[in-house]
């Protein structure tokens, strides 16, 4: 029997969990954010407890980093290069882009197999002798799986490598790290810091991509009440009884003391780092043996890699806390008139809710209202979209609401000018709210659209945090949705940036509705592409995600109540019920999306009647896809902004619309988009009905 050791304390879903995350990086540069010290402790502690049969521990390690890790792999490549110009161009070319990738990483993890070690253990057990050429391998493996983990969760990307198999390539790595002559090689270690793609809005400004590290705060909106923990929660069991100990008064008096020192801090670190960051990457060749357990030392050659002498800490102190005294905070919020106090509460009651329409933290409810306290270009933003939907009933809706326009551009263009290429998100959602307060004009004039699109295009992936500027940038896609839909033209957002979102990660229905109106996003930009032709294939691959995207919605997604249209009782739209908003959004940018589709795909035949089929056919589709689109625009009364949505539409497809009692509908709701919302809709009522008229006197 073993030695009796204590329980761990850590149950086995952590161990199992850490072993999940193990993954071959391929994408890895010469570059290290764990020293060297840090790879040789995990390689000490892996040598230290990794299983061998009869304790026999016949694995040795060698590190390689920085330079001696380049100069190993010219070598390598060197010595492999006669081997592999004779196995053929193919082969030749293949296994030297592999070789180049072993050389671009920035250190190597060595496995050796001892010869001697495995003599003297198949001479102590004679019985087990014939077994020790697997017994080696059963240790190789679960050393390299340790190593590989701890590695991983380190935050480094790792590949294992097996070039055991090319005897130069095995000469030249042990010349190279002279070891003993009976060592034999397993496999090696790649790693380095993982490769992030600069983003687009880098690429396009020609300066580094530096990306900001994600934290994320669990929101306390909307959450459980019930403080229950899952069944697979991991638990720790101390050995001990705990005792908590409140230093807050130690770590704010430290924070005090060296809170007024920031700036000279920083200086030293850049000027003399300690010797302990000094030597971050100093060794760069190590060798790690059983021998050497339990000392600090290692036998090790000197390295030539470069040891940065610029080195960022990034330090918050207390005093960073306190806003300058330039932050729009540190000034007492501004005061509401009783009138100014009547646009905020209507804006706030209202049209809020149309921004909100896929957030569920329901930022342009909640956060800029009380922002508006603070920053005047999205108080009078507030100020002239809300008065123009208060005075949607006068005869002149204007002069209120231009004078607050007015005052929000001149604040905004100061804004702009002193923002030097970084735009607030206090700025970006009050040019969205400029955009909406565009859009309820019956001709758009599209003034704010571009600005807003490439300010979105700018952002980062710190940008996407889950803020009001992620709420104010899904904001402005769905207008750029609408703009291209209603104007057939390319969008202006670059799709791209919205990936950076965690909405692709999230479960939550309003995610889900977010990723329909993503998807119908590529859509358009499929038919409506920029600088290339339609892609069939492209234009397949997202009716397939449309599709799975209604196949596999959530239940809540389904009507609560549906039932369809009867013209004999004189029910002329289906009648659908939503859970909510999202709801709502998602299901209309669905039936958008296959309308679009519809439209895109190709008539291949060459018969003029089955041409004229499949249009009729076309036609058909997309009839009853907008009768869905208008019956959802009143599927939940806080789903005001479905009603812009079926607008929309209908600017677009209602001429399909070819009976009197289907045209009457659609003239009845248009008025009523107007009452309800302040949206002007009398031209498209015209227009419509301009062309019912000249399509009835072609027939």
């Amino acid at each position: 029997m073993g030695s009796k050791e204590s329980s761990p304390t850590i149950g086995g879903d952590v161990c199992l969990n850490a072993a999940s995350h193990r993954r071959s990086i391929y994408g890895i540069i010469a570059n290290s954010s764990v020293s060297d010290a840090r790879v040789q402790e995990i390689i000490r502690k892996v040598q230290s407890f990794a299983p061998s049969a009869f304790n026999s521990q016949p694995i040795r390690y060698t590190l390689v980093t920085g330079d001696k890790h380049n100069q190993m792999w010219d070598a390598i490549i060197e010595a492999a290069e006669p081997i592999l110009k004779a196995a053929g161009e193919r082969i030749c070319t293949a296994m030297q882009k592999s070789l180049q990738g072993h050389h671009a990483a920035y250190g190597s993890v060595v496995f050796w197999e001892s010869g001697e070690a495995q003599k003297g253990g198949a001479e102590k057990n004679k019985s087990a002798a014939p077994q020790f050429l697997q017994y080696g391998e059963h240790a190789s493996g679960m050393a390299q799986l340790l190593v590989w983990t701890a590695l991983e969760l380190e935050g480094l990307g790792v590949n294992l490598q097996h070039m055991q198999s090319m005897a130069p390539v095995e000469a030249a790595m042990k010349k190279f790290c002279q070891v003993p002559v009976d060592y034999s090689l397993k496999t090696h270690l790649n790693y380095g810091d993982k490769e992030v793609p600069s983003c687009s809005a880098c690429v396009k400004a020609g300066i580094d991509c530096e990306r900001a590290l994600q934290i994320r705060f669990r929101p306390g909106l909307g959450l459980s009440a019930e403080y229950t923990f899952s069944s697979d929660q991991t638990w720790v069991r101390p050995r001990k009884s705990l005792e908590y100990v409140d230093e807050t008064d130690r770590v704010s008096q430290d924070y005090e003391d060296r809170g007024q020192e920031d700036m000279s801090l920083t200086e030293d670190l850049t000027v003399a780092p300690d010797t302990t960051e000094l030597d971050q990457h100093a060794s760069a060749l190590a060798h790690i043996s059983p021998a050497s357990h339990g000392s600090q030392s290692m036998t090790s050659l000197p390295g030539n890699s470069p040891v940065s002498t610029q080195m960022t800490r990034h330090l918050r102190y207390s005093s960073e806390l306190v806003r300058s005294p330039d932050s729009p905070y540190s000034r007492p919020p501004m005061q509401f008139t009783t009138r100014e106090a009547e646009l905020i509460k209507n804006f706030t009651e209202n049209m809020a809710l149309w921004a909100d329409a896929t957030d569920m933290n329901r930022h342009f409810e909640l956060e800029v209202p009380r922002r508006s306290l603070y920053f005047p270009v999205l108080r009078y933003a507030v100020f002239a979209f809300s008065s123009r939907h208060i005075n949607r009933d006068k005869a002149d809706t204007s002069t209120e609401a231009l004078e607050y326009y007015n005052s929000c551009l001149s604040v905004l263009i100061e804004a702009v000018d002193k923002a030097s290429g970084h735009i607030d998100e206090e700025t970006l959602a009050a040019i969205a709210i400029l955009r909406q307060y565009e859009e309820m004009d019956a001709e758009d004039m599209e003034m704010h659209l571009t600005g807003t699109s490439r300010i979105v295009n700018s952002m980062s992936e710190f940008d996407f945090n889950g803020g009001l500027g992620e709420a104010a940038a899904w904001l402005c896609l769905r207008q750029d949705i609408y703009v291209s839909l209603t104007r057939l033209r390319p969008l202006r957002s670059n799709l791209e940036n919205y990936l950076q979102s965690d909405i692709f990660r999230r479960t939550d229905d309003a995610a889900y509705a977010n990723r329909m109106v993503y998807l119908l996003a590529r859509s358009l930009g499929s038919i409506y592409p920029s600088d290339s032709s339609i892609s069939n294939e492209s234009l397949e691959s997202i009716r397939l995600d449309v599709d799975g995207w209604f196949d596999s919605k959530p239940a809540a997604f389904n009507p609560i109540l549906e039932s369809g249209r009867n013209k004999d009782e004189g029910k002329l739209l289906p009648t659908i019920w939503v859970l909510s908003p999202f709801h709502s959004v998602g299901l209309q940018y669905y039936h958008i999306a296959k309308i679009v589709l519809a439209m895109s795909l190709p008539i291949t035949t060459d018969s003029v009647f089955e041409q004229i089929r499949e249009s009729k056919k076309v036609e058909r589709t997309i009839r009853n896809h907008l009768l869905q689109i208008i019956a959802l625009a009143s599927s939940h009364a806080k789903a005001e902004n479905a009603l812009f949505t079926a607008r929309h539409s209908l600017s677009v497809w209602g001429s399909v619309f070819t009976e009197k009692l289907d045209q009457d509908m659609v003239l009845d709701f248009l008025r009523h988009i107007q009452q309800k919302t302040g949206w002007q809709t009398n031209s498209l009522s015209l227009s419509l009905q301009q062309q019912w008229t000249q399509d009835t006197n072609e027939d």
